[in-house]
């Protein structure tokens, strides 16, 4: 599934803050592009 930093967040609900998120382009060894998003996520 494919999602924006903040609605990857809002999965885990307000019991988590988001602190810092990063995009990264995976070059497959096919040729392709996947797309992820990382979120740091602090408990409140």
């Amino acid at each position: 599934m494919r999602y924006q930093p903040e609605a990857l967040h809002a999965v885990f609900g307000d019991t988590f803050q988001l602190v810092e998120h990063e995009k990264e382009a995976h070059h497959t060894p096919f040729g392709t592009v996947q797309q992820f998003v990382y979120c740091y996520c602090r408990k409140r």
